[in-house]
């Protein structure tokens, strides 16, 4: 295969679905056939490359707990030696298992607290049947106990025959589940981690009829234990049995439970709808409706003015209002986040953090960010222009308070008595909810493609259209080289809906649980 533009061999093919780190569908032997950042190599000798993860198999009998403690010794020597490059930079040891799953866990046991809840009604509502069926059978039960039946040998009969019930009705449950799954997953898509897992087996199928006799015994043990008290001489006499105070007393408190229960269901399926609308009107700072975005890659050299001509060429098709390109596109992946140092302040890591954004072309008029005061980025600002960046409102706030932002100054990492490149602020942007809707915008600066600490070789190709999706793909096609892929190729608003996948996948399935519980209630 061709990676870069450079031959590469294939020597081994991975177990289906194994994807560590996330989504990773190649691996190659040595760093320096990766596609990264020019200067990537260099920073992996500086001693304050800090981003790097390291992956490692715990010895038998070593705890996480151990590792830690071991890695804090390690960290705390490193600051003692080297506190200009590892003050504040600390070792964290997790499983691989949580940083995989990641925050998943929680909406997860919401919805398992949501089906445990409906379970519950469903056992009140089969304990009620089985109270009216125990009264209607009561006499039976009484001729059985006067011919010698011991109270338990009753209970048992009642019980086997709820679990019975109670296991047929599972594994209806776990036909009707082959269906479900499919469901869940694709609702899911990939905001539920390692989805392509979720499958039934033996461990499921154990779970399920486990879980079913527990319910059979569960709703039909005080039943039982109330149609099987020795009051079978006053039946045999009077020939019938009245309704028993105690079923009366018991079926209304079923009632009760189940009317409280699917009441709780409901309300949290409320606040979730309203909580998912809120979030839906956020204001994302960008307008997403007509933007398809691609990323796109090309070899180190040349890199910058590729992806700058790209992003000219794209913008003259015809049904293309603006085009540009972004490294880190918004609601896509984490931000690259780094130290930033502003005139005048007193250098030191870590006080002044903000978000780096590299963009060629018209990116901003192309994603719709509004520019609340000076200019945009233009294709004058090259490698021997004057240092220039737009910075966002957060960024504005934070490091120049209670002062116009246009016209001050920045250089990017922390500055020392050599530092001679300077940023000038020449436009101040709306901010950008960067990560997801629900996390509010960061500092961020937005750098000249020609100018940027270290032009990236991949970016995200942005463009505002009147053409349709595939229309607009056909005449991107002639634009790009051959051996580049259209197949991640994707609107902005999918983009966008991807990230609150989750929160719907939680509402939808909680609204739904709301609706079994009422029903049965």
């Amino acid at each position: 295969m061709t990676l870069n533009g450079e031959p590469r061999t294939i020597v081994g093919v991975l177990a289906k679905g194994f994807e560590v780190p996330d989504q990773s569908e190649l691996w190659v032997s040595t760093i320096h056939e990766l596609p990264v950042l020019p200067g990537f190599l260099d920073g992996l000798t500086v001693r304050d490359a800090s981003y790097l993860r390291a992956v490692a198999r715990l010895k038998p009998g070593i705890t996480l707990a151990r590792a830690q403690a071991e890695l804090d010794a390690i960290s705390s020597r490193l600051t003692k030696d080297y506190p200009d490059s590892n003050q504040g930079h600390l070792l964290r040891a997790a499983t691989l298992q949580s940083t995989i799953v990641g925050d998943a866990r929680e909406p997860l046991l919401l919805l398992l607290g949501g089906v445990v809840l409906v379970l519950l009604i469903a056992c009140a509502n089969v304990s009620g049947l089985q109270l009216a069926r125990g009264a209607a059978g009561e006499r039976d039960l009484a001729v059985r106990a006067a011919l010698g039946a011991s109270r338990w040998q009753l209970v048992r009969q009642l019980l086997i025959e709820s679990t019975v019930l109670a296991l047929f009705g599972g594994a209806l449950g776990v036909v009707a589940s082959w269906w479900g799954v499919k469901l869940l997953v694709a609702l899911a898509g990939p905001s539920l981690p390692r989805s392509a897992e979720v499958t039934i087996d033996g461990t499921v199928l154990a779970f399920a009829a486990g879980l079913s006799m527990l319910s059979g015994i569960a709703s039909g043990l005080l039943p039982a234990l109330l149609a099987s008290r020795p009051r079978s001489i006053a039946a045999l006499r009077t020939g019938a049995m009245a309704a028993a105070p105690a079923h009366a007393r018991l079926r209304g408190a079923l009632v009760t439970v189940e009317v409280a229960l699917a009441f709780m269901l409901l309300t949290g399926a409320a606040l979730l709808v309203r909580s998912f609308e809120r979030l839906r009107d956020v204001d994302p700072g960008f307008h997403a409706e007509g933007v398809i975005v691609l990323p796109v890659s090309h070899e180190e050299q040349g890199a910058a003015q590729f992806h700058a001509e790209l992003a000219r060429r794209v913008s003259a098709l015809a049904g293309v209002h603006a085009a540009g390109s972004v490294f880190r596109l918004p609601m896509a992946r984490s931000s690259m986040t780094g130290d930033i140092t502003p005139e005048g302040r007193p250098p030191r890591a870590g006080d002044y953090m903000a978000a780096t954004q590299i963009v060629a072309g018209d990116y901003f008029h192309a994603m719709g960010i509004p520019l609340l005061a000076g200019r945009a980025l233009t294709a004058a600002d090259t490698k021997t222009s004057a240092r220039v960046a737009v910075v966002n409102q957060a960024f504005a706030r934070r490091f120049f308070p209670g002062a116009d932002a246009l016209g001050k100054r920045f250089c990017y990492g922390v500055a020392d008595a050599h530092t001679t490149e300077w940023f000038t602020v020449v436009g101040v942007a709306a901010d950008v909810r960067q990560a997801s809707l629900a996390q509010a915008a960061q500092p961020e600066a937005y750098y000249p493609l020609e100018q940027a600490p270290a032009p990236p070789v991949e970016m995200t190709l942005v463009a505002r259209t009147d053409l349709g999706f595939a229309a607009f793909l056909h005449a991107l096609q002639g634009e790009l080289e051959a051996d580049q892929p259209l197949t991640r190729a994707r609107t902005l608003e999918e983009t966008v809906s991807t990230t609150l996948q989750r929160r719907r996948l939680s509402m939808i399935l909680l609204a739904a649980f709301s609706g079994c519980a009422l029903l049965l209630a």
